[in-house]
Order: C-alpha cells, then structure tokens, then sequence
C-alpha cells in the first residue's frame, strides 16, 4: 500500500498544513476582524478549485451527483471554519487545536448512528492514551470556558458531522466537496465582514494570501483521505494538530514547549502508530 493511499497519513499531512495555516491565520487575526480571513481564504479557494476543475481534461459533473449531501457538507464546513477562525483570534493556536480534539468524540457516534461503523478495541484503548499525550502537550489550566473555548467547541461538533460526511461523499471527486465548502463558507462570512472592515496590507495581506492558498492542498488532502480508511480512524490523526500547533506557537508566538510537551507528543504519535499498524488499510 502506496502512502498516497493511506487515510492516516494523508490527514496527518493535512493536519500539518492546516495548523500552519492557523497559525497564520492567528497573526492576521490580530490585525483585521477573523471573518476578514475566512471570507478571503474562502474566496482564493473558490478560485482555485474552479480552476483546478477546468484544468481537467477528464472530469465529471462540476456540481458533483449527490447535491444534498454536498450543501450539507458546505454548510457543516462553513459554520465550523467560522468558529474555527474566532477561536484563533481568542487562543493561542495549540489550545484551539486541542479543544478541537472534542471531534472524534462526535465522530465516532455520528459514523456509527449513520455510517454503521463501530470503533475497535484498538481504537478505544488509543484514545485515552491521546488524551493523556494532549493533557501533557498543553497543561490543563487555560481559559476553556471563555467564548474562544466555546467557539472551538463548537468548531468541533460542526465539522464532527462533516467529517462523517465527506465519508458518505467518498464517491465525489475531492475538489467538488472542496468546491461546496468553499463556496458557502465565502457566502456566510461576507456579511459578517462588511461591517468591521479593515484592508490588509504588508505581512498581514500575505499571511491571508497563503491560509487560502494552504487551505487548498489542506482540504484537498483530508476529503482524500477520507476514500481510503473509515471516519472513525482517520479522525484519529487530528490529535497531530496539538503538536504542530505547539510548533507554531513557539516559531510564530515565542511559546517555548517544555518537558511536558515532548512526552505529550511521544504517546500521541506512539498510539497513532500503534494505531497505524493495527487496522490496516483497504485496498
């Protein structure tokens, strides 16, 4: 099995890439109001994947064959990429990697109320291991109950049910669900950012530049990995995020991990390969 067509690692890498792009996003957010950010990482999106469709020599149906699920999952992905960049704007990025991590919790009722798929053993002893490694990783103590925490959590459950989704879609070109999300996430963040507009320039305007054109590869990377492995597991590698986004917010926020965070990241990615190795993968 090729590691293009593994579900588990195609998320990590997209995992990677979305925290970077967090992390951006949280240095523009500083500067211009998050809605401001969503709309043109959505924006750039839509160009892009229209693009990208047109470019094709083969390619399918533009608006994809199951419509209904599409919307959902456009609606789904836009409401939670808006509290998604809320939340950035109000915690660092690490700690809104980890309330995030809420969203296998979602998941694996939600895919087994609708997908049928029942979580393994393995896939139950893992998960208490990823919660000590994420505890370790970011100490408990930070502000959850504050509307940044809520907004996380709420970014969690919304894109818990699009993620099952995406599973349901599996038969859909990556760039067509891409396409839906892109464009109900710039539709339903347009009139949230008129009224606090602020233009962008210098490093903040390319810092906005590279979240669209990051998120692309990003979205891209998960709707595929999704063709490949069940929700329930793929779901698993999002615990990466805590520790990119730890990166990141040394790198970009002068936050140096301690001890705590090395063993953190050690069980996280000692039960993700434990985890790896355990299920296999479909051919």
């Amino acid at each position: 099995m090729k590691w293009y067509r593994s579900g588990i690692l195609l998320m990590a890498l997209a995992i990677l890439i979305f925290s970077f792009m967090a992390a951006l996003a949280r240095f523009a957010s500083q500067t211009v109001p998050p809605a401001e950010v969503v709309f043109f990482r959505s924006a750039i999106n839509l160009v892009l994947i229209l693009f990208i469709h047109y470019c094709r020599k083969r390619r399918g149906p533009l608006l994809g064959k199951n419509r209904k699920l599409l919307v959902l999952r456009g609606v789904l992905g836009a409401v939670a990429l808006n509290f998604w960049f809320f939340a950035l704007s109000k915690m660092p990025v690490a700690d809104v990697m980890l309330v995030f991590l809420a969203a296998p919790i979602f998941v694996l009722p939600i895919a087994y109320l609708w997908l049928k798929e029942k979580a393994t053993r393995r896939q139950l002893l893992a998960i208490p291991v990823l919660l000590a490694g994420v505890l370790l990783v970011i100490k408990p103590g930070f502000g959850v109950i504050n509307i940044g925490g809520l907004a996380a959590l709420l970014c969690a459950m919304f894109s818990a049910g699009s993620h099952v989704t995406i599973r349901r879609l599996a038969g859909e070109d990556a760039h067509t669900v891409v396409l839906y999300f892109a464009a109900f996430a710039t539709l339903s963040s347009a009139p949230l950012m008129l009224p606090g507009f602020v233009r962008p320039e210098g490093l903040v305007l390319w810092a906005i530049l590279a979240v669209g054109l990051l998120s692309v590869a990003a979205q891209l990377l998960m709707t595929q990995a999704y063709h490949y492995d069940s929700a329930g597991r793929v779901v698993m590698a999002t615990y990466l995020g805590v520790v990119f986004g730890g990166v990141w917010d040394f790198l970009f926020f002068a936050h140096l991990p301690g001890w705590m965070t090395v063993a953190g990241a050690v069980l996280i990615v000692g039960a993700l390969l434990g985890l790896r190795r355990g299920v296999g993968l479909r051919h």
